[in-house]
C-alpha cells in the first residue's frame, strides 16, 4: 500500500514515484486505484509521468480509475484496466481464488502422490525385508552347516588326540608301575636285609656286655674283702672300728679286734715294737699273736689289694 495524491498539480509527480516505489518490493501486480469524479479530478492519470511509470514498469499494472465511461491514458498502457475499482477488486479476489485452490489442489496432488509413493515404498522395503531375512536365514543356514562340520572336525581331532595321550599315559603308568614294583621290591630288600642285621646286633650286643660284666666280676673278684681273708690275710681294727695301720699310735692295754676269715679274736697291747727302715723290730709285738697267719694291718691289706689286681 502506497498512499498518494492523485488529484491537483503535484498528483502526477507523485503517483508515478509511488508506482516506481512499489517496484523494488516484491509483488506480482501493482494496482492504480482511483474513485469516480469530474474529468478535471481524473486529469492526473492522463499524464505523461504516470503514462511513462506504468508503461515502464517490470511488474505489471492494473488501473482501476472513475466509473465506467471514464478512459485515461493510465487505462490505455496498463497491463489490465477495470472500470471501478470494485471491478479490479473482485478480478483480484478471483484470481487469488483460483490461486489458492490450485495450491490446494496441488497439495493434494501432492498429498495423495506423497502416500502412493510412501505406500510403493513400503512394498518395496517389505520386498526388501523379506529378501533380507531369507537371505540372513539361508547366510545362517550355511554358517551353521559350516559350524557343524567344523565342530565334527574338531570332535575328531579332539577324539584322536585324546586316544593318543590316553595311549601315552597308559605306556607311561606301566613303565610307573614296574618302576615302583623295582622300588618297592630293593626296599624290601633292604629292609629285610636290615631287619637280619638288627636282629643279630642284640646277640652281639649282649655277648660284648656278658664280657664286660664277667671281666668286671673277675675285676671285683679280686679286691673282694673276704676273699683275702679266705688267702690268709686279717684286719685288726682299734675300739672305735678304725684299721690299724700301724704301730705307731698304739699303747700298751689298747684293746684291738683282729678279723680272721672264720671269726674275730680280741687282744691286748702289752707291748709297742716299731721298726726302722731295714725292717728290725724294737719290741716284743703285741699279745695275742696267732703264730704263722699273716696278722695285716690296713696298709698290709691295701697292698694286698694292689698286688691282686695286678694278678
Amino acid at each position: 500500500m502506497a498512499p498518494t495524491t492523485v488529484q491537483g498539480k503535484v498528483a502526477p509527480a507523485r503517483v508515478a514515484s509511488a508506482i516506481r516505489s512499489l517496484q523494488r518490493a516484491t509483488l506480482d501486480v501493482i494496482v492504480v486505484v482511483r474513485g469516480g469524479g469530474s474529468k478535471a479530478d481524473l486529469a492526473a492519470f492522463d499524464a505523461e509521468p504516470v503514462a511513462r511509470a506504468i508503461a515502464t514498469s517490470d511488474v505489471p499494472v492494473w488501473t482501476g480509475i472513475g466509473h465506467s465511461g471514464d478512459q485515461s491514458v493510465a487505462d490505455e498502457v496498463a497491463a489490465r484496466s477495470f472500470i471501478t475499482p470494485t471491478e479490479c477488486g473482485q478480478e483480484l479476489s478471483r484470481l487469488v481464488m483460483e490461486f489458492w485452490r490450485s495450491v490446494i489442489q496441488a497439495g493434494l496432488t501432492a498429498g495423495r502422490l506423497a502416500q502412493a509413493r510412501l505406500i510403493d515404498s513400503e512394498r518395496v522395503l517389505a520386498r526388501h525385508r523379506h529378501g533380507a531375512a531369507t537371505g540372513a536365514r539361508s547366510q545362517v543356514d550355511r554358517h551353521s552347516d559350516r559350524l557343524t562340520h567344523r565342530a565334527s572336525i574338531l570332535r575328531g581331532t579332539a577324539r584322536g588326540q585324546i586316544e593318543a595321550h590316553s595311549r601315552q599315559l597308559s605306556v607311561k603308568g606301566s613303565g610307573l608301575a614296574r618302576s615302583a614294583t623295582r622300588s618297592v621290591d630293593a626296599g624290601q630288600e633292604q629292609l629285610t636285609a636290615r631287619r637280619r642285621q638288627l636282629a643279630t646286633l642284640p646277640l652281639r650286643r649282649l655277648e660284648v656286655e656278658d664280657l664286660r660284666v664277667a671281666q668286671w666280676q673277675r675285676l671285683l673278684g679280686a679286691y673282694d674283702y673276704q676273699r683275702q681273708l679266705d688267702r690268709g690275710y686279717s684286719v685288726t681294727r682299734d675300739p672305735s672300728g678304725s684299721v690299724v695301720r700301724s704301730a705307731t699310735g698304739l699303747a700298751q692295754g689298747s684293746l684291738l679286734v683282729t678279723e680272721l676269715s672264720d671269726g674275730q679274736v680280741a687282744s691286748t697291747v702289752t707291748t709297742v715294737a716299731v721298726s726302722d727302715d731295714h725292717g728290725h723290730d724294737h719290741g716284743p709285738g703285741p699279745e695275742g699273736d696267732h703264730g704263722d697267719g699273716h696278722n695285716q694291718t690296713g696298709e698290709d691289706y691295701e697292698a694286698g689289694r694292689h698286688d691282686e689286681g695286678a694278678q
